[in-house]
């Protein structure tokens, strides 16, 4: 008999966490985890008890029902607040640091399970303190109670999981604060029906009876529509099949309740948009972007949230994909001016001048790859101001770059330099703490060179390439074969300068040395294959040279 009871009283609980481990299909999560979670849920039950025996003490409920305040009373203060309040505990205790806990969906999944631990203690409970009737408490429990429980742990992971993945939110607060109000109204409001039915005229229980029905019903579906919300937002960084799923899933919720889904199907669809410009399917990240957008600015128009970043940031992305994708320049210089003036709109703060900025830096790329380099000039100045207001110096420095190769399509190549050196300057002052930016130094350092050279400022191109010389030895002792191919370009380029300067003996060892760095690099490129092609090449016409030009030194 015993194990009857133990098995009438398990089943709906083995049941129900089966059903809710099958649903977490993308990234099923650890059994051992599962069952932690479990076991923790039971002893969740215990600390409910130190919770409401208190209250009780206290006086603040009672176990004789004979008001409707009574029974309001003893379903909050009895057990709602204390049994939820008990379940949240373990489950923050649980996920706080956990590493598993890397869906949307696994909040639910985890919140159900300790649901589960706590109606499993609480259903043999009760099923062995009505043991004459035990099957007939324990069926009525498995279509309600349990259920009921279930549906409370789900809310509260679905709560639990939009704190964590989206604390920017502008909902933050309210889903901090819905993440134990929805359970512990939902499991109120569930007692209350039940104890209420000792204190209502006869002919009332018929009607509380047929509500009863219809709440725990609609909190059923409205749980499922939970689950399925937060796997289609974890589908959303998945495969394409899966991503198209998740866009599918939000389209038809915002059809059913365009004022709650339709900003999260212009967030996916956004999502989606990103995934096919990574792809390089320009186009369909053109028409999903579009969509997002015209959605975005609807909802913004009739809504009490402002849309304005979330605008900008689609309209940045419409201006990356119609230049580099699509090599639209008019619609792409559109939008992203578009979105200059939503953030201008928006106030000044760091978060938003610092977006503000990027479009600017991303308007002076398109304008410097168009050949409006007055135009680029002005971009990256904008953004260099931005960033300075921040003390951005990393930003600073690429915003220079920008500066400084407009103004070299501008041929104004003494300006170019300046803001070279500043750029070498800032990379200088990073590298103490950050080594990886003496890259960024170098490329300054070739810019400045190149532009040296296409002034025919020969002597001063030379002292750049020394100095890089000089610089790529020092990396290299730091780090062996690091720099090598930069250092055998670098030989090269000093090669092809003494070439056009007739400087053939200088020219020869200069190349001699490039042709033995590369033929040290272990796995070459392409690019260095025909790099090291390029100095051979001409290693073999200077040497020619020399030997035509051998006899007549001798004659004479």
């Amino acid at each position: 008999m015993n194990y009857l009871v133990f098995a009438t009283a398990m089943l709906p609980v083995v049941v129900l966490m089966y059903i809710i481990y099958k649903k977490d299909s993308l990234q099923p999560e650890p059994k051992g985890q599962l069952r932690k979670a479990f076991y923790l849920g039971v002893l969740s039950c215990f600390l409910s008890i130190l919770i409401s025996g208190p209250l009780n003490l206290l006086g603040v409920f009672h176990d004789n029902v004979s008001t409707l305040l009574d029974a309001i009373r003893l379903s909050f203060f009895g057990a709602a607040i204390p049994e939820e309040i008990a379940k949240f505990a373990v489950l923050w205790f649980f996920l706080r640091k956990n590493p598993y806990f890397d869906e949307k969906v696994d909040g639910i999944v985890y919140a159900a399970c300790v649901s589960m631990g706590f109606a499993a203690l609480e259903n043999i409970f009760y099923l062995y303190s009505n043991i004459d009737n035990f099957m007939t408490v324990g069926v009525v429990r498995a279509i309600f109670a349990v259920p009921g429980h279930l549906c409370y742990g789900i809310m509260m992971g679905y709560y639990y999981s939009l704190v964590k993945f989206y604390p920017n939110s502008k909902r933050h607060t309210t889903n901090c604060i819905m993440v134990l109000l929805v359970p512990i109204l939902l499991h109120g409001l569930y007692d209350t029906m039940l104890f209420s039915v000792k204190t209502l005229h006869p002919v009332a229980v018929l009607v509380v009876f047929v509500t009863f029905l219809f709440f725990c019903f609609k909190m059923w579906k409205y749980a499922a529509r939970r689950i399925e919300e937060h796997l289609a937002r974890d589908m959303n960084s998945g495969t394409e099949e899966e991503r198209q799923k998740c866009v599918d899933e939000f389209r038809r919720l915002a059809k059913e309740n365009p004022k709650m889904y339709e900003p999260e199907l212009a967030e996916v669809l956004a999502c989606m948009g990103d995934f096919y410009q990574t792809a390089e399917r320009y186009e369909e990240a053109e028409a999903v972007y579009e969509e997002s957008l015209d959605i975005y600015k609807r909802v913004d128009l009739n809504s009490e949230h402002s849309y304005k970043a979330e605008i900008a940031k689609v309209l940045y992305n419409l201006g990356v994909v119609h230049f580099f994708g699509l090599g639209n320049y008019d619609d792409s210089n559109k939008a992203l001016k578009e979105a200059v003036q939503i953030y201008y709109g928006m106030g000044s703060n760091e978060v938003v001048d610092t977006r503000l900025a990027s479009v600017f830096e991303r308007l002076g790329q398109i304008n410097y790859n168009a050949e409006h380099y007055d135009e680029a000039r002005e971009n990256f100045g904008h953004a260099l101001e931005l960033y300075r207001k921040h003390s951005d110096k990393e930003r600073m420095a690429y915003a220079m770059f920008g500066i400084g190769n407009a103004y070299c399509g501008m041929k104004r190549y003494g300006e170019s330099r300046r803001w070279f050196d500043d750029v070498i300057e800032v990379y200088k002052e990073l590298e103490v703490k950050h080594p990886d930016y003496s890259d960024n130094r170098l490329q300054a350092m070739m810019l400045k060179a190149d532009s040296f050279q296409m002034e025919g400022c020969c002597l001063e191109c030379e002292e750049v390439y020394n100095e890089m010389c000089v610089f790529l030895r020092e990396l290299e002792s730091k780090y062996p074969g690091a720099y090598t191919e930069e250092l055998a370009i670098v030989k090269k380029n000093l090669g092809e300068l003494y070439y056009e300067t007739e400087e053939y003996e200088r020219c020869r060892k200069a190349l001699a040395e490039a042709i033995s760095l590369f033929d040290s690099i272990q796995e070459k490129s392409e690019r260095i294959i025909e790099l090291q092609t390029m100095a051979s090449e001409l290693l073999e016409e200077v040497n020619k040279d020399a030997d035509s030009q051998l006899p007549e030194q001798e004659e004479g």
